[in-house]
């Protein structure tokens, strides 16, 4: 402690001054290294492990009458980029992923809107910070063909049902107005009006079911549905053009023969999958021929179906004095007969 001389009072500034000598001296006695860790920062850590991928940069996003097209500017290390796209809300995970800096949207409807943003991944599958949300709108015309509804035959014994759902067809829609349906057959495919096919029937009804008589010949056509634009100057668009097919119920599975006073008894059952709610009933033939047709041979009896009941059996009271076969069908509610069932013989004891 310094004091002034004659006086009893401690001389703060005189103290003061001696602390700052002495740590002066303790800093310059230091070696040059210990004087570094106690001046500078600690480093950082090593770019590597903590450096960011960037965030691309130059996003833009152009509409046209095909669709919408994304591009931005390559960023250094990344080895690919992920797109994605919203209409109201976020979504979690890419609508697509890209390896160069462009991406095109075509499935967006015209005169349609999509939200998109982008972000770039290194090789590590660090994923960058997405770039800012940028709409974009598919352009239209009305040179734009409309979207075709899609087609659907079913063949019955007599009838033939065309039906038709929607593929954004409304006809009072402002993007892809429809003025009429036109359903058309012909004799080749595909079915157009240029190549002589005729029209069979018109309607406005975006859903609808046609119901047509049918005979066989009927079934060598093909049909179509062409959604008719309202603009002259726009494409007429047609759905895939096919063939009805008469659709028949599977067939039951035979698998027993018995005789019994006399009589055979034919036994079978119905595999399960079948959608038991169009099924009428089953038909037993027989014949003295293991090559049986339903032509050469003769139908001995019919049973109903009978809900959740899989077997079923038939007695032929007039049995073939010789060996004998059996064979069985599926008759649907719609008078549609499958084909025959595999064959079972009955083979009288000796």
């Amino acid at each position: 402690m310094f004091r002034l001389p004659g006086t009893s009072r401690p001389c703060a500034r005189a103290a003061a001054g001696a602390t700052l000598a002495l740590a002066a001296a303790l800093t310059l006695s230091l070696p040059p290294a210990a004087q570094a860790a106690t001046t500078s920062p600690a480093p950082a850590a090593s770019a590597a492990s903590t450096a960011d991928v960037a965030t691309p940069t130059g996003f833009v996003v152009t509409g046209d009458l095909e669709g919408i097209t994304l591009d931005w500017t390559p960023v250094e290390g990344a080895t690919e980029y992920r797109v994605y796209r919203s209409n109201l809300m976020d979504r979690s995970s890419p609508f697509a992923t890209v390896a160069a800096p462009t991406f095109r949207d075509t499935d967006v409807e015209p005169d349609h809107s999509k939200t998109y943003w982008v972000s770039a991944v290194d090789a590590d599958g660090t994923e960058s910070a997405p770039t800012e949300r940028i709409t974009g709108t598919r352009l239209w015309n009305e040179q734009s063909p409309p979207s075709a509804p899609s087609i659907n035959l079913t063949r019955l014994r007599d009838r033939l049902i065309i039906s038709w759902f929607p593929d954004n067809i409304n006809p009072w829609s402002s993007t892809t107005p429809v003025d009429r349906l036109v359903v058309y057959r012909s004799k080749t495919s595909p079915v157009r009006p240029e190549t002589g096919a005729e029209q069979i029937h018109e309607t406005l009804e975006s859903f609808v079911d046609f119901s047509m008589a049918a005979e066989p010949a009927d079934d060598d056509y093909y049909y179509a549905i062409a959604a008719v634009p309202s603009s002259e100057k726009a494409r007429w668009a047609f759905s895939p053009s096919y063939k009805p097919e008469l659709r028949k119920p599977p067939a039951p599975r035979a698998h027993m023969t018995d005789r019994k006073d006399g009589r055979v008894v034919v036994a079978w059952h119905q595999d399960d999958t079948f959608h038991s709610s169009v099924l009428r009933g089953y038909n037993v033939y027989r014949s003295d021929s293991p090559t049986m047709t339903k032509k050469t041979s003769q139908r001995i009896g019919s049973l109903d179906y009978r809900f959740r009941e899989g077997s079923y059996s038939l007695v032929d009271s007039q049995p073939l004095p010789g060996r004998a076969y059996y064979a069985i069908t599926t008759e649907d509610a719609f008078g549609i007969e499958s084909d025959l069932s595999n064959v079972v013989t009955y083979t009288p004891k000796q």
